[in-house]
């Protein structure tokens, strides 16, 4: 298998086009011509994109194109070789789905690629040959044409690197802070500002108003106890006992959660009132409400529950491969779109389970929202902080996915270039930890893994035949 092609995107694409003869050979200084095309459609008209490619080294041509809109498109790879009949190769694309598909047979190849590119392969009529195979699989290149064919090695280092393991996860609210707002005595809703979930509310401000017969005799009770113990008494015991009646109609009033404002009220007008505001515990986002204008209520029936956004969850959905390297405490940067500012969360739980279907598990994030930017059902980009241990590390470059997982190319002056499975751990963006696979000391391709298994695939193919 050869590392797997870039997604084709609408607007620019770049496309290197291998030309080789029958029995492998790179062909030097042929035209060749790319045409992206798609079929008229009802009212829309056929479009085309045809590009001479360039000539940038061993058998190896560049195309640059573009296609004007997503889709599947059409493509033909024309190579006229100098002094040899033309020849002609079909594929076929698709604008945001990996890789590109031969509609002929007999073409001899499939798919190839590097960073940036995505390469097919035609036939000429030419012979030449600086490669040989080996017993293993592994493949030989000539050392003199490494520059010409853009083959580049690096060195497998010792040391450990300081990566980031990346989530996506989306916000909601904290369970445990959630606040339910209720009173202990029924009557009927006579106004209602927090009047739809999603409000935004602050701490104190009226939810509603609200009326009830209940507590016209707990007020009435106040305000004769508060009369009489504004006239003085003789003997001091009589003044003490009229303060313990006050001070008992008064907590019947807050037992019924009676706001303080409102008792404060009853007892400086000596009347009652009737419409009394309910306002809110804490300051966030109405979540759920039971009630609306005109509404009945009973005592202790929930009228409203409140979720505070100064400190919001964070659910990611990691997968099997990373759960295992995240632990309680863990530190986590959270990204949100639209330019939001970073923040900083911590893992408070790590899910027992995986989902069945998506091979994932959660992982809630405990995260400080003081400014409230971050809201209940954005998406995020979790990165978690992970350091590798002391052990191998290869540039990014060198990685590839082949057919047992993430691959290598290496380099061996004895055994030529061998693609080698390994095992990663924690990367960053130039640099990835190897956990298995490599051992310093050792070398790997960082550029030119396209060619090198493009033609290990054409050697297997010949010894097959």
């Amino acid at each position: 298998m050869l590392p797997s092609p870039p997604t084709p995107t609408q607007g620019d694409n770049r496309a290197t086009v291998l030309v080789r003869t029958r029995d492998g050979a790179w062909v030097r200084g042929a035209r060749v011509q790319w045409v992206a095309s798609m079929p008229a459609m009802g009212a829309m008209p056929y479009m085309e994109s045809r590009t001479d490619a360039s000539e940038k080294g061993e058998g190896a041509y560049l195309a640059k194109y573009s296609l004007a809109m997503g889709g599947e498109w059409d493509v033909a790879v024309n190579v006229q070789p100098a002094g040899a009949a033309a020849v002609e190769t079909h594929w076929k694309l698709r604008v945001g789905t990996p890789g590109i598909s031969c509609l002929d047979a007999d073409s001899g190849s499939r798919q190839a690629a590097e960073p940036g590119n995505h390469s097919a392969t035609a036939t000429g009529t030419m012979s030449m040959s600086s490669y040989a195979p080996t017993s293993s699989g592994a493949v030989h290149i000539d050392r003199s044409r490494w520059d010409a064919l853009g083959i580049r090695i690096a060195s497998v280092e010792s040391g450990a690197v300081s990566g980031a393991l990346e989530a996506v996860g989306t916000v909601t609210f904290d369970e445990s802070q959630l606040t339910e707002v209720a009173v202990r005595f029924g009557g009927r809703v006579r106004e209602l500002s927090a009047d739809h979930a999603g409000a935004v509310v602050r701490q104190g401000e009226p939810l509603c108003v609200v009326s009830s017969p209940e507590l016209v005799d707990p007020e009435l009770e106040f305000i004769t106890a508060a009369q009489a113990a504004r006239v003085k008494k003789e003997p001091v015991a009589a003044a003490q006992e009229a303060a313990a009646a006050l001070r008992s109609a008064r907590r019947k009033l807050v037992a019924l959660d009676v706001p303080e404002v409102v008792i404060d009220s009853v007892q400086a007008n000596s009347k009652p009132i009737s419409d009394i505001a309910i306002p809110a515990s804490t300051s966030g986002i109405v979540t759920e409400k039971s009630i609306t204008r005109g509404s009945l209520f009973s005592a202790g029936q929930m009228l409203f529950r409140i979720a505070p956004l100064d400190l919001v969850w964070i659910v990611a959905s990691v997968t099997e491969r990373i759960a295992p390297q995240i632990a309680l405490g863990d530190a986590a940067r959270i990204e949100a779109s639209g330019g939001l500012a970073e923040k900083t969360g911590y893992v408070t739980s790590v899910a027992p389970s995986v989902d069945a279907e998506t091979r994932t598990l959660q992982v809630r994030i405990s995260c400080p929202n003081a400014d409230g930017s971050l809201r209940p059902g954005m998406s995020t980009r979790v990165r978690f902080a992970r350091a590798s241990r002391e052990g191998a590390v290869i540039p990014s470059a060198a990685l590839f996915q082949g057919p047992d997982g993430p691959s290598v190319f290496v380099a061996d002056s004895a055994r030529g270039f061998e693609m080698r499975a390994i095992r990663l751990g924690a990367r960053s963006r130039e640099r990835i930890a190897v956990l298995s696979g490599l051992s310093p000391g050792e070398s790997v391709v960082v550029q030119g893994q396209f060619l090198i298994s493009a033609e290990q695939q054409t050697h297997q193919g010949m010894r097959a035949n």
